[in-house]
């Protein structure tokens, strides 16, 4: 069978502030089903002091504007996110290879090449799994898959989370991704966290 299957999906790390502001908004009694749900979402963040990261968070999504869009991104009754990695593994083993990344250029893998050359001959996967990561992918990934036939072998890392590791983690009020560390030094430091060898 021929055809080219396009699947989007949500990276573990960069829903962490939507299913925080989900967790807030369901505490206050509110759900899809609420009446002027917009309104009422808007006036439960509201409660929050005007930095809060979780208002800062449901402000700055576009997502937050329309009742749709927000009972999708924020109380969806079933979210089963997965790192890179994971999707990775899953295409390989139903013998799916990754034709191609349709989402925003700077969430795409390709991105990592350009913010440091050490990592061209990674594993797209293995990109994408970085970036989550470590900066969290500002979209949700839009995979385009060809069927190979048969299962590929795809040697990827294994994965587990080191405990203790701040990888995967938001960051804090006032905390952001430090600029002071070059890009190879980012890369050595998820290498590090992962315990991989690349």
């Amino acid at each position: 069978m021929e055809g080219r299957l396009r699947l989007t999906t949500y990276p573990r790390a960069s829903r962490f502030w939507p299913r925080a502001i989900g967790r807030w908004l369901r505490a206050g009694g509110i759900t899809a089903e609420t009446s002027d749900l917009v309104r009422v979402a808007r006036s439960r963040v509201e409660e929050l002091e005007p930095d809060h990261p979780i208002r800062l968070a449901f402000e700055d999504n576009p997502e937050s504007r329309l009742r749709a869009s927000l009972s999708d991104a924020y109380l969806h009754p079933v979210e089963l996110p997965h790192p890179p990695l994971e999707w990775g593994r899953v295409a390989a083993t139903l013998g799916l290879r990754l034709a191609g990344e349709g989402q925003h250029p700077l969430s795409r893998s390709a991105v990592l090449h350009e913010l440091c050359p050490e990592s061209e001959d990674l594993d797209p996967w293995v990109k994408l799994q970085v970036l989550d990561d470590l900066m969290e992918m500002g979209s949700n990934p839009v995979l385009w898959l060809d069927k190979t036939g048969a299962p590929v072998e795809l040697n990827l890392p294994a994965m587990p989370r080191p405990e203790g590791s701040a990888t995967g983690r938001p960051p804090g009020p006032g905390e952001v991704l430090s600029l002071e560390l070059e890009p190879a030094e980012l890369l050595e430091t998820w290498r590090d966290e992962r315990h991989v060898n690349l």
